[in-house]
């Protein structure tokens, strides 16, 4: 079997009728994963829950996004975006649901091989849940909606990962620097990734007395981003980055780097 894996990103979108408030307590998507083996057809199921008082009606639709879309870097050559984009390979059914409150639907999920032969490597696409808005207007609110109030909705983007062929290690380059604004102290990284597997990696920052620092970021295939690291007091002395996967269903070589004062 190889591991698919399903992560959430949430981004706003402005609509009517709908609080934040409303909606990030109430909607929630899960399991975060599920393993498939491209090789055959294979299925698998979401429960989307409704923790409201309220009903929703959600869309479903299956997209791709590249890096600089997801906050996650820009690829490192020209056809990544191609390559990796396998959003026609999957089905969700049903792709509209709705949901009483207090209640949990299951989605289906399909991924279906296409019959093209693509070399070992990782290949993504999203499901993207997007909550339909109310646009009935408030009490009180004349029917053409000049006095309805805007809000915030949160729209969940759930990237899929399906690996092909024997998953390789992942491996990252990095070099950073130190800087201060507003009395903080950052390591700032360039973070570059060449391979074809997805790393996600756990940076830790050093000095002479201990760690102080740490973060965690997916770096995708074939791309690079940069990585801010914030400090939790001024360092002493030259500082010691070390990065490793946190993931251990997840391939990737450790490495570290030097950053001197």
């Amino acid at each position: 079997m190889k591991p698919l894996y399903l992560a959430a990103l949430i981004l706003f979108a402005g609509v009517i009728n709908i609080s934040a408030a409303d909606i990030i307590d109430n909607y929630t998507v899960s399991p975060p994963i599920l393993e498939v083996d491209l090789d055959r057809e294979i299925s698998g199921y979401f429960n989307v829950e409704n923790n409201s008082d309220q009903p929703h009606r959600i869309n479903i639709e299956v997209s791709y996004f590249k890096p600089e879309e997801i906050f996650a870097g820009v690829h490192t050559q020209p056809d990544v975006a191609g390559t990796e984009d396998i959003a026609g390979l999957v089905v969700v059914s049903p792709r509209v649901i709705n949901l009483p409150a207090g209640q949990k639907r299951k989605v289906r999920f399909t991924v279906k091989p296409d019959g093209v032969r693509r070399p070992p490597g990782e290949y993504r696409a999203n499901l993207v849940f997007k909550p339909v808005p109310d646009k009935k207007p408030e009490p009180g609110v004349n029917s053409e909606g000049v006095s309805m109030r805007i809000n915030w909705i949160l729209e969940i983007r759930l990237p899929v990962y399906v690996t092909i062929g024997k998953r390789g290690p992942a491996g990252i380059t990095a070099n950073g620097v130190l800087t201060q604004e507003n009395g903080k102290h950052f390591v700032r990284l360039d973070v570059g990734n060449e391979t074809v597997w997805r790393y996600p990696v756990e940076f830790n920052v050093y000095d002479k007395s201990g760690k102080i620092g740490s973060s965690r970021k997916v770096v995708l295939r074939q791309t690079k981003r940069d990585v801010s690291i914030e400090l939790s007091r001024e360092p002493e002395g030259a500082l010691l980055v070390k990065w490793e996967p946190y993931m251990d269903n997840v391939a990737g070589a450790p490495g570290q780097i030097t950053i001197q004062q």
